[in-house]
Formats: structure tokens, C-alpha cells, sequence
């Protein structure tokens, strides 16, 4: 794959997939400098339900592209747990984290894989289920049957022993499926609006949503970084994904284009850096940048995340253009 993009990507959903990778590797890399940096607290808030969202967008896409529910679940397999498996397993046995990857809710890092492709289940299962019943045409009965499994997880997960629930990833998965419906709904209405002049696009393209997205993310974003409450949490994620997703879809605003292609680069290689960038990170470790300021602790971060996601894209070569190493690590069928 060449740096350039096929045109039969959408550029803007592989920016909104670099910038937030890049915020998954930083995230790591604060953790890593400082126990104690404020900007985590807000990189934590929204990255994984952003990214999550993003996979939520394209799930309209899956399911009109035919193939049917079980080629579907297939393909997302492929793609999503074999990768989870046996990188996952790699990872684990290198670093003496087999026992974490298999009974912990974060599976040594992994977890992401797993609970997208418990989502993909979950959504498709109740797709095709609208379908036979010849109810998806209701958007309202179909909008409360998608995110009923948010509300019914909560209450399975109480009745199951903890083991069982970590195991299965069931607290993040049940808390972000939210997101992925919200994307759902989003890439739905993007599909259906794009090309059209309406108010849907006039929203997203508007110069004054795209100021009040600004300040909604930024005010936000401060706001978590300096004394939280908790309180209407789900609300701050919510308008924290949406404002940056209207943010970055205006990217051509603000970015310039090698910018750009930078992150669409690093969006189309997102699961290439998410799954080899465990192998680099937390080999950083230096404890004497505590006592620096935020601001440097920062700044060294920004600079390990870089470093990270060259090194995992260098190392990912040999695994991309070899077949089977591709399929094993990586979930791709290269013919």
C-alpha cells in the first residue's frame, strides 16, 4: 500500500482514526512519564468511545455491502480476534502477561479488539433480526432495540461472577456499545444527507458549528482537567466525540495536506500501531520526569509517541507483505 490513500477511502474518517491513534499512544506514554498529568484525564474521557463512534460509522456500510450475517461475523473475526489472539498471546509471553491477557478486563491491552468484535455481534445479530421482522423502517423501535444491550448488559454483568465479566471484557464493552450505535447513527445520516444540500450538512460543514465544536472540545477538555465530579459523564463523552468529530471533518480548514496525509496515513495503519505499539511503549520508564512540569512531561511524551508509532509502522513491514504473517497478525487477506 502506497502513502497515498485509495480513493475509495474516506479521507476524513482516516484523519479522525490517525489523530486518535496518536491520542491511544500518547495516553500510554503519560501514563509512562507521569502518574499524575492532567492531560490524561481528558485524553481518557473520549479517545476509545471516539473510536469506537468511528467503527460505528462504517457498521451501515458493512451491512449493504451484502455477504450476509454469518460472512459478516466471519470477516470480522478475521480482522478483529485473530489479531487480538495472536498478537495478544505474542505480546503475553514476551512480557510475562499471559495470565493478565486471558482473565483481565484489559487483556494485557488487547481488549479493544475484543470488545469491537463483541459489538459487531451484538449489532449485526439485531439487524438481521429487524430485518426478518420488517421493522427497521421505524427508526424509533429500531433506535431502542440497537441500544437496549447497553441497558441489559448492565444488569447480566451483576448476576455474573467477576471472572467471567473480565474476562469477557463486559465493562468496557457494554460501556462504549454506546458509542458505536451513536456512530452508527451518524455514519447513517452522513450516508443518507453527504451529497445532498440540507441542514445535516449545513450543520456539519457550518463555520459556526465548526467554532462552537472548538470551544465545546477545549472547554471541555479543561474543565475534566481540572477537578472532574463524575457527574453527567456520559453527556461529556457524547459532546466530546461529537464536537470532535466536527472538528476533524473539517479538517481541510486547519491542516495542510501533508499534514493531512499523515494522518490518514497513521488512520489507515491504525491496527498495525495499536497491535505492535505495546512492544515499544512501556519500555519507556523514567520516573525522575514526575518531578518536571506539565508541560515538558508533555512535550517528552508527545516525542516517545512519535518514536512509538514510527517504530511500530518500521516493524510491521515484514508482517504486511508477507501473507500468512498478514492474516496471523494482522487479520488481512492479501491475494
Amino acid at each position: 500500500m502506497s502513502n497515498k490513500i485509495t480513493s475509495q477511502r474516506l479521507e476524513f474518517l482516516d484523519i479522525m482514526k490517525g489523530f486518535t491513534i496518536f491520542l491511544v499512544v500518547l495516553g500510554h506514554a503519560l501514563g509512562q512519564v507521569s502518574s499524575k498529568n492532567p492531560l490524561n484525564i481528558w485524553i481518557y474521557a473520549f479517545h476509545m468511545p471516539f473510536f469506537f463512534m468511528l467503527s460505528g460509522f462504517l457498521a451501515l456500510k458493512t451491512v449493504k455491502n451484502g455477504g450476509g450475517y454469518l460472512i459478516n461475523i466471519k470477516n470480522k473475526f478475521i480482522s478483529l480476534m485473530i489479531p487480538f489472539i495472536i498478537c495478544g498471546i505474542c505480546y503475553s509471553l514476551t512480557s510475562d502477561l499471559l495470565p493478565d491477557f486471558i482473565w483481565s478486563v484489559h487483556h494485557a491491552g488487547y481488549w479493544f479488539l475484543f470488545s469491537l468484535f463483541t459489538m459487531w455481534i451484538i449489532f449485526l445479530s439485531i439487524h438481521l433480526l429487524l430485518n426478518v421482522l420488517h421493522l427497521q423502517k421505524y427508526i424509533v423501535i429500531e433506535a431502542i432495540c440497537l441500544i437496549c444491550p447497553f441497558f441489559i448488559g448492565n444488569i447480566i454483568m451483576t448476576h455474573l461472577s467477576p471472572n467471567i465479566v473480565n474476562a469477557l471484557s463486559l465493562p468496557y464493552t457494554i460501556a462504549d456499545y454506546r458509542f458505536f450505535i451513536l456512530g452508527y447513527y451518524l455514519g447513517r445520516f452522513w450516508s443518507q444527507y453527504h451529497q445532498k444540500e440540507c441542514l445535516f450538512c449545513k450543520f456539519l460543514d457550518g463555520h459556526i458549528t465548526q467554532a462552537c465544536s472548538i470551544i465545546i472540545f477545549l472547554g471541555l477538555g479543561f474543565y475534566l482537567m481540572h477537578g472532574n465530579d463524575g457527574r453527567f459523564m456520559t453527556i461529556k463523552q457524547v459532546l466530546l466525540c461529537i464536537s470532535l468529530f466536527i472538528f476533524l471533518y473539517n479538517y481541510k480548514s486547519f491542516l495542510n495536506q501533508i499534514t493531512a496525509n499523515i494522518l490518514a496515513f497513521c488512520g489507515y495503519n491504525s491496527l498495525i500501531i495499536y497491535v505492535f505499539h505495546y512492544l515499544f511503549i512501556y519500555q519507556f520508564s523514567y520516573k525522575s520526569i514526575e518531578e518536571l512540569s506539565i508541560g515538558a512531561q508533555t512535550i517528552i511524551a508527545i516525542i516517545i509517541t512519535i518514536i512509538v508509532i514510527i517504530a511500530s509502522l518500521i516493524i510491521a513491514n515484514p508482517f504486511k507483505n508477507n501473507k500468512i504473517l498478514a492474516f496471523l497478525f494482522l487479520g488481512q487477506r492479501i491475494k
